[in-house]
């Protein structure tokens, strides 16, 4: 995982290059337990309004999960690892199966954007 601020973003341009990117309504729900992550893809979060916590857990070998038909993995947590508040001045950064579980307490605006890593 890469926490950083969006006035850093340009110090990693050798690990991925950012499309323009589409937000959608984050609306609060509990935390169900389950985290995501891309098999092929890095994945970025920005937020343009409000705040989410982005969390982790520990990462499991690729071979022992199953991928949806987009490329997609779900895993059961096994507790959380790390927690980081993302708001409009910092992003994210997940590399492939890096689990990941979005979090958001109040209604936020976030995008969600699968980078090639470099």
């Amino acid at each position: 995982m890469i926490y950083d601020t969006l006035d850093a973003l340009a110090r990693y341009d050798h690990l991925f290059e950012l499309t323009e990117p589409v937000f959608e309504t984050i609306r609060p729900e509990p935390f169900d337990g389950i985290f995501a992550a891309h098999s092929l893809w890095a994945t970025v979060f920005l937020v343009r309004e409000g705040e989410v916590l982005l969390c982790s857990t520990h990462a499991r070998q690729p071979g022992t999960l199953v991928r949806d038909i987009n490329g997609f993995v779900s895993l059961e947590s096994s507790g959380i690892t790390s927690t980081v508040r993302v708001d409009s001045r910092h992003f994210v950064f997940f590399s492939p199966y890096e689990p990941y579980a979005l979090v958001a307490k109040r209604e936020a605006l976030v995008a969600r954007l699968l980078v090639e890593v470099r």
